[in-house]
């Protein structure tokens, strides 16, 4: 896991943060009145809607480039393969970004790190 203190340089900026967090705020507010503690995002199109989060591998099979978890309250998370830190860091405005190191050799402990860190934000109802 990492937390990053100090945002890089956006190499593909497609909106600023301010845009990002926007669009949170209103599914938040959705969420509230729906009841719903969390969303939990894995589509490309949502990733990137919701983070910023740009990458090209989203054809790969067995696993997805990228977890998405939008509290109803606290700030977003991504859960990534390590080897995507770099494009995360550069792409995505979620700062709380969780890192799998064996997505390669363990694809299914990804699952597992995604079930802890949903358990870690206390969203086990």
């Amino acid at each position: 896991m990492f937390v990053r203190d100090k945002l890089l340089e956006r190499i593909y900026p497609e909106f600023p943060a301010k845009e990002y967090k926007k669009r949170c705020r209103k599914a938040r507010n959705a969420m509230e009145e729906q009841k719903v503690d969390a969303l939990f995002i894995t589509e490309k199109e949502n990733i990137e809607y919701f983070t910023g989060f740009m990458c090209g591998h989203w054809a790969a099979k067995g696993f997805p480039p990228a977890v998405g978890i939008i509290p109803k309250d606290g700030e977003p998370i991504l859960v990534t393969p390590d080897f995507l830190r770099g494009t995360v860091e550069r792409t995505a405005w979620v700062r709380n970004v969780r890192l799998h190191s064996d997505t390669h050799t363990k694809p299914r402990d990804f699952a597992n790190l995604i079930v802890k860190t949903i358990k870690e934000m206390r969203l086990t109802g």
